[in-house]
């Protein structure tokens, strides 16, 4: 951010930070999933699950009630405060070129202004300090009178009860009759896939199809965002002219985060589309920004910027929620940490060393001096060189999609032929 500039810089990080608290507001306990169909992942069937639904993203999601309303009206709310910061903060960026610090400051307390409707949320939730939440008593209850209720059923010869614990509750009177023997308890989810520890993560395939796009993705749009004031420069542009680009990067990467969390899991959980196949989409589209950004004008950069951001943003999302689901849960903390090396990598390698390379190069190859680069020359081989690589990222994303796509299948099906026949015999009662 050094080479982009203090202050078209300080909007972008303090934009990307705010807004990157926003995809974790999508997925907190007892968030009823922004889909008109059942999720994935029942009440019943929380701790019999594999990754696949037990992602952090995915939560259980029980009948409606005030709290769940309470908190749909919580996530609305936030989401509410921080497009209008985002908002904000793109508007100030526009000005920025134009005001004195004065007007800075006015700026800034503006900004804290607007953040102060989120301390709400803790108010309207019980407060500032930890204190356990009322509903909680309640399963903890219903979980004690079901593990009474199965511990007084008949013993089997072998001394467990005579029905499996995930079948549905026998009705009262009806577990010795007929009808009773006659029903066939529901099937159950699929088991939970192996739990990779981080060594052995490295030893598999999926790691590598999972960390080139991240590593790609992710690189690209620090590349734009470390060497936005040169770029713009290069292009015979005003000396801010960066400013308002990195607002616009940032709220599109709040755009891309925010959307990309709700819109695969709601494809998720209504059809099964596999979540790798985002990864493909955005790689995709990441290789058309490079190639966009290599041969287009100035004039269209603030169209560029956005689209860098949004499959940034987005990028970033799948990466967290895809480590979960085809590494499991056990050992998740660990082995994100060893993904936070694809945008370190990123940064250095093609931020730094290839955009710095390419730059210098570019300016011997034109014969200029000085630390300043002019032309489209300048970044047009940084971008073209980005674009070959992305090919290889989509490949790899297209590779991955290829071999979860059955995985994601089965699970959906499993999982929702639990619920279909647990719905129908709730009804029938």
């Amino acid at each position: 951010c050094a080479e982009g500039g203090s202050n078209g810089c300080a909007h972008a990080d303090l934009s990307s930070r705010v807004s990157g608290q926003v995809p974790g507001a999508l997925h907190v306990s007892g968030a009823v999933p922004l889909t008109p169909s059942k999720p994935v992942l029942s009440p019943s069937s929380a701790h019999a699950t594999h990754p696949f639904t037990s992602r952090p993203n995915v939560s259980p999601s029980p009948p409606t009630t005030t709290s769940n309303r309470k908190t749909e009206r919580r996530f609305a709310f936030t989401l509410c405060v921080l497009g209008t910061v985002a908002v904000y903060l793109a508007a100030t960026a526009l000005a920025a070129s134009h005001v004195s610090p004065a007007v800075h400051s006015v700026f800034v307390g503006g900004l804290c202004l607007l953040l102060l409707p989120l301390l709400a949320l803790p108010i309207r939730s019980g407060g500032f300090f930890s204190k356990p939440w009322e509903p909680h008593h309640a399963a903890a209850a219903a979980r004690a009178a079901e593990e009474a209720r199965v511990a007084a059923l008949p013993a089997s010869p072998g001394g467990g009860p005579t029905r499996p614990l995930l079948s549905h509750p026998i009705k009262p009177g009806g577990g010795g009759g007929a009808a009773g023997a006659d029903r066939a308890p529901p099937p159950t989810p699929a088991p939970r896939a192996t739990e990779l520890p981080p060594v052995r993560m490295l030893l598999h395939p999926n790691f590598w199809l999972l960390f080139w796009p991240c590593f790609f993705g992710m690189g690209v749009g620090l590349v734009f965002v470390n060497n936005a004031a040169q770029l713009v420069q290069s292009l015979h542009g005003p000396p801010n002219g960066h400013a308002p680009l990195l607002s616009l990067f940032s709220v599109a990467n709040f755009a891309g985060r925010v959307f990309t969390g709700w819109h695969s899991e709601r494809a998720l959980h209504a059809r099964g589309t596999p979540r790798p196949i985002y990864l493909v989409a955005f790689s995709a589209a990441t290789v058309l920004v490079c190639l966009g950004f290599a041969a287009s004008p100035r004039a269209t950069l603030p169209l560029l910027a956005p689209l860098a951001g949004f499959t940034f943003g987005g990028t970033w999302t799948l990466m967290s929620t895809l480590v979960s689901e085809l590494f499991g849960m056990k050992h998740f903390a660990s082995n994100y940490c060893a993904f936070q090396l694809a945008p370190a990598a990123g940064s250095y390698l093609l931020a730094t060393r290839l955009a710095g390379a390419l730059y210098a190069a570019a300016m011997r190859a034109t014969g200029q001096h000085g630390t300043t680069c002019l032309g489209r020359r300048c970044f047009a081989t940084t971008w073209l060189a980005l674009a070959v690589l992305g090919l290889a990222s989509t490949g790899m994303a297209a590779w991955l999609f290829l071999r979860t796509k059955d995985a994601y299948r089965a699970e959906y099906e499993a999982v929702h032929a639990f619920d279909e026949l647990t719905d129908s015999e709730d009804d029938e009662e």
